[in-house]
């Protein structure tokens, strides 16, 4: 029997009389890895707020590895990492602190030697005892995909996670996904089509809203791909 990590069918999200996401259909298979890709103001980052179950969505059915996304949120707290571009830290803790209140939250077990592992890999094991309002904006970056590797997820959710990286962040934050076991799924939302093709199993393009394209990497070339999200985004009468 197929398991998937993301089923969600007619989801709608409203702020006001403004729709961001519309009436949207998505499943995804566990362990597959998906890209959501379109313009500014999409909806891109409306979907992953619910996804990752920050929002709620105004209608529509969302289940997240065989779990209600709201009436079972709770159950989802172990299973579930986001990464933003924006740190989600505790800028008067030290690395250290940030992630031993983390480690807690999830109940993981050898926590100190988890930290001590993720602190080595992203590289800030020198400065894990300083307070990370003192961190450049690369480095907090890096202790946010330490902190959201901690407990071994099994829903990874990127949203934009390479901005405000450096090179050094960029190479850990892929070694990081290379390490992933087999059964983990990840969707990133991306601004480039070209590492979206080359990274995922699956494409998701939106457009106001509104799934314009979603395919498989496999049935579509990357030059067709290529050429309809250029459409997509650049020829606001296009649709699939």
């Amino acid at each position: 029997m197929t398991e998937f990590a993301v089923e969600a069918y007619s989801l709608t999200k409203k702020y006001g009389a403004r729709s961001a996401v519309k009436d949207l259909d998505l499943v995804l298979e566990q362990g597959k890895k998906l890209a959501i890709l379109g313009a500014n103001g999409a909806g891109k980052s409306s979907l992953m707020r619910m996804l990752a179950t920050l929002e709620r969505p105004s209608s529509g059915s969302l289940s997240i590895l065989g779990k209600d996304a709201y009436k079972e949120s709770d159950l989802l707290l172990q299973d579930i990492a986001y990464v933003s571009h924006q740190s989600q830290l505790y800028l008067e803790l030290s690395a250290q602190e940030n992630l031993e209140l983390f480690a807690k939250l999830y109940s993981i077990d050898n926590a100190l030697e988890r930290i001590d592992e993720l602190l080595e890999k992203t590289q800030l094991s020198y400065r894990r005892h300083e307070l990370i309002k003192h961190y450049s904006q690369g480095m907090k970056q890096r202790l946010a995909i330490a902190k959201a590797f901690l407990h071994k997820p099994k829903l990874l959710l990127l949203d934009e996670p390479y901005a405000g990286l450096d090179p050094q962040g960029v190479a850990v934050l892929n070694a990081l996904i290379a390490e992933l076991d087999e059964g983990v799924s990840i969707i990133l939302i991306s601004h480039s089509p070209e590492a979206s093709y080359d990274f995922a199993d699956e494409l998701l393009m939106l457009q106001e809203g509104e799934k314009v394209l979603y395919e498989s990497s496999s049935q579509l070339s990357k030059e067709e791909f290529l050429d309809r999200y250029k459409q997509a985004i650049f020829d606001e009468s296009w649709a699939l």
